[in-house]
């Protein structure tokens, strides 16, 4: 509700985003170390299927709320919503993010960002407020027209209040792309690997997608990739909208 009301009262500093810095699920699991601009104001939309390992169909419905509240600082807040025959547990939990940039890259050095997140039990099978902390690193590789940029994020997540089957601690691991095609069109690609919050479950996924600009204030994003090794997503599809106002 704080966010919310800070995203009315905030004035937009410009009615345009910058379409190039990659979020997390818009439209793959790989983000850049970027806050969004001070004072932006953007509403994101994520949908996902999931074919799970044991042939589940999962359905995800994630509105974001997105605000610069700072310079080098954006805060989100988002409510995950699980659809279909899978394990709903989390479904309809709100989440509180922060993420902070430390710096811009230089010659050697990427730019580096970390990232935490508060998820409050509200949803389905949920105890205890769990806790995320993430590592992002984003450096340019070399001068070209195709802008391309490696990423790299590490998660450490904290399950304060498992249930009988879930674990304490997990970890995820992404390694990320981005290439600039065309002035409006930006391709994206990444691998990752998560020691889920189900004991004895691990995933690994491999993803490619675009993110394309209709209008200077709107984009659009569009992925997916099979999964690989034993408790991987047989697929996944991500489609995802930004709306700056």
């Amino acid at each position: 509700m704080i966010l919310a009301v800070a995203a009315i009262a905030l004035p937009s500093s410009a009615t345009a985003h910058d379409h190039d810095k990659i979020d997390d699920n818009i439209p793959l699991r790989v983000e850049d170390a970027y806050a969004t601009p001070y004072r932006n104001r953007e509403f994101q939309g994520v949908y996902r299927y999931t074919r799970t390992d044991g042939g589940d169909n999962e359905f995800l419905l994630e509105p974001i709320l997105e605000v610069g509240v700072w310079r080098n600082a954006e805060v989100e807040l988002s409510a995950p919503f699980l659809l279909g025959n899978s394990d709903g547990r989390g479904s309809g939990d709100i989440n509180l993010s922060g993420l902070y940039n430390f710096n811009q890259e230089g010659l050697w050095i990427p730019a580096l960002g970390l990232k935490g997140r508060l998820t409050f039990p509200s949803g389905e099978d949920s105890e205890g407020v769990d806790t995320e902390l993430k590592f992002l690193a984003t450096k340019t590789l070399g001068h070209s027209l195709f802008y391309n940029q490696l990423h790299v994020n590490a998660s450490w997540m904290h399950n304060d209040a498992p249930l009988g089957d879930e674990r304490r601690d997990n970890w995820a691991a992404v390694l990320g792309w981005s290439a600039r095609l065309t002035p409006d069109l930006v391709f994206v690609a990444d691998v990752w690997r998560e020691e889920t919050k189900v004991k004895d479950e691990e995933q690994n996924v491999a993803e490619i997608g675009l993110r394309y600009q209709l209008r200077p204030n709107l984009t659009v994003a569009f992925g997916g990739g099979p999964g690989f090794g034993d408790e991987s997503p047989e697929f996944l599809t991500t489609t995802g909208i930004q709306f700056s106002f």
